[in-house]
């Protein structure tokens, strides 16, 4: 592909086709033609396409859908010119068939009503970087490809907008304007089943996973946040795809959490990750299962940190996945529009992969559980020092915020001044007995040495933590701008010892011992 003449036209026919995110036509072969040959690829391989029939207005009203039949594109997502995607592109431009998904942005009306067009068939990330909360994104899908839940009365589905962020910038989809009721993480919507009907330990778990998702994903699957150094931010954990770090201008993207995510849903409901991943080309560079043929997570597990992390992985010509370079500009392309429709999509419309997140969830609350932690000279463990629904949902969100300062290479600092804090609290009966024994006086010392904590390090978001779970659920009795409509299990969260019940069912083996 060194031919800049041929490459040229390959990037003016992939615009043609509509797949932008290719750039100018400069008869190099980088990372933009790249990624806009694996996308014409995964369109390619979709049942229904595009096809152009008008010469006036905007793009997505001059579109009609097109059955591929038999042309329809077999191989692998490897963004390589081969023959068949070679003899495609001649089809597509002999047939005028278009991609299928045009991303619009619109000027909305103080309504949320579309109120005028501003710019049309937008790919990356900042190609339309107006931040404003009256201009936001839609995607107008004519494949019916997804099943989508959220598809509005004109048949486009709301995305959500751009933000500015320091240094950054990228989509962001809040509630209650880019999210849908249906994706609020309810019992139906995280475990397939209502409050009534779960376990005490359920509910339990779930009251604690619930309030902590309220801070980090504002209590909705669809609520993604790709603006900041995390590349896109999904889920109660709000776990990210992965993290940028830039030394003199060069950003570099380390492995992310949403990764480890992706691979336990990977290898518990397969079938469903590959239709809103590998479908497209993309895996998971290392396997939930490990080199022992255990799914334990293993292979992508810091011991130190208590946390699942990976990257991605591209299938190159032979099929085989090599993990996607390293670099901020390629983490870039899961910022995109196109992009962030499908992970849009995912969290809408599968319950298999939302049974997958309670799963990761719950992984989570175990190995926090585990850490080992002094108390008064005797080695305790986590789960047996903090007991109640409070203490636990503190520090859940505190290990998701910062883990190294609760788990870094066994108790964290913060952990172990917790610790500290406590002990030096009177209690009756004192510190050194079994935990088994301890009182609610003792989770009463045990909680206010976590907030102690935070109040030493200062830290305000982990202050606005504390303050939002403690109040939790505040939006209950009173203004509720997220529009919540959970109706069972709002009690606030219990101080009481032994008050948070953990379900811990059907997971995954520890990959520790």
């Amino acid at each position: 592909m060194q031919d800049s003449t041929y490459v040229a036209q390959l990037q003016r026919d992939l615009k043609q086709l509509g797949f932008a995110v290719v750039g100018t036509a400069d008869g190099d072969f980088g990372g933009r033609t790249f990624w806009a040959l694996r996308e014409f690829q995964s369109y390619s391989k979709y049942a229904t396409v595009a096809q152009l029939n008008g010469t006036s207005g905007p793009l997505f009203d001059r579109l009609v859908p097109v059955m591929t039949g038999a042309n329809r594109y077999q191989g692998h997502v490897d963004g390589i010119a081969n023959t068949e995607t070679r003899t495609l592109l001649e089809h597509w431009l002999g047939s005028d068939w278009r991609c299928p998904v045009v991303i619009n942005v619109w000027k909305l009306s103080s309504s949320g009503a579309k109120k005028s067009l501003e710019a049309q068939n937008l790919w990356q990330y900042n190609d339309h970087d107006v931040s404003s909360s009256t201009v936001a994104f839609f995607a107008h899908d004519l494949s019916g490809h997804f099943p989508h839940t959220g598809v509005l009365a004109d048949g486009t589905t709301l995305l959500g907008r751009y933000i500015k962020y320091t240094g950054f910038g990228g989509p962001l989809s809040n509630p209650p304007l880019f999210t849908q009721p249906s994706a609020e993480i309810t019992p139906e919507t995280l475990i397939g089943r209502s409050y009534p009907q779960l376990s005490p330990a359920e509910q339990s778990t779930f009251r604690v996973v619930r309030a902590v998702s309220e801070v980090e994903c504002l209590g909705f699957f669809d609520c993604i946040n790709a603006y900041d150094s995390a590349i896109a931010s999904i889920g109660p954990c709000h776990w990210t795809l992965g993290l940028v770090k830039r030394s003199n201008g060069v950003g570099q993207v380390y492995d992310g959490e949403l990764c480890g995510t992706l691979a336990y849903a990977a290898w518990q409901s397969q079938a469903a990750f590959d239709f809103y991943f590998s479908f497209f080309g993309v895996n998971v560079r290392d396997d939930w299962i490990d080199q022992n043929g255990i799914p334990s997570g293993k292979r992508l597990f810091s011991q130190s940190l208590r946390k699942y992390a990976s990257w991605l992985a591209f299938p190159d010509e032979n099929g085989d996945y090599k993990p996607v370079p390293c670099a901020e500009q390629d983490g870039n392309y899961f910022k995109s529009w196109h992009w962030i429709y499908r992970f849009t999509a995912a969290m809408r419309e599968s319950q298999a992969l939302r049974s997958a997140i309670w799963d990761v969830a719950r992984i989570r609350l175990r190995d926090v559980g585990s850490i080992p932690i002094n108390v008064s000279g005797v080695s305790r463990r986590v789960d047996e020092v903090f007991t109640s629904e409070k203490a636990r949902a503190l520090l859940h969100r505190w290990h998701i915020y910062r883990p190294a300062q609760i788990a870094s290479s066994g108790p964290g600092q913060a952990l172990r001044r917790m610790a500290q804090l406590a002990t030096q609290s009177s209690v009756s009966g004192g510190w050194v007995r079994d935990p088994t024994g301890w009182t609610d006086a003792h989770e009463k010392a045990l909680i206010a040495a976590i907030d102690q904590t935070v109040q030493e390090l200062g830290n305000t978001d982990l202050k606005n933590t504390v303050a939002y779970l403690e109040s939790w659920p505040s939006w209950k009795h009173g203004t509720n701008p997220r529009n919540y409509q959970l109706s069972d299990g709002l009690a606030k969260l219990s101080a009481k010892r032994n008050s948070f019940m953990f379900h811990n069912a059907a997971l995954p083996p520890k990959p520790y011992r």
